[in-house]
């Protein structure tokens, strides 16, 4: 099992944030862990992206931070 991968720069962001501010804080990291990976942190960095990516999707499906259609 994947260790627990929260930060505290990423409940910070939370908490500071608009939610567009935040949906790019975690699409950031996604790309961010996954284009490092082969040359920095390998499974580790994927672990990573992974995590953000899961927490992108949570927080895409909560009613709240659903993109209103013009």
């Amino acid at each position: 099992m994947a260790p627990t991968i929260r930060t505290k720069s990423s409940k910070s962001c939370a908490r500071g944030s608009s939610p567009e501010e935040y949906r790019g804080f975690l699409r950031g990291n996604v790309i961010k862990y996954i284009a490092r990976a082969q040359l920095k942190g390998g499974l580790e960095d994927y672990e990573k992206a992974k995590w953000y990516q899961a927490e992108l999707v949570r927080f895409e499906r909560a009613p709240a931070n659903r993109k209103r259609k013009k």
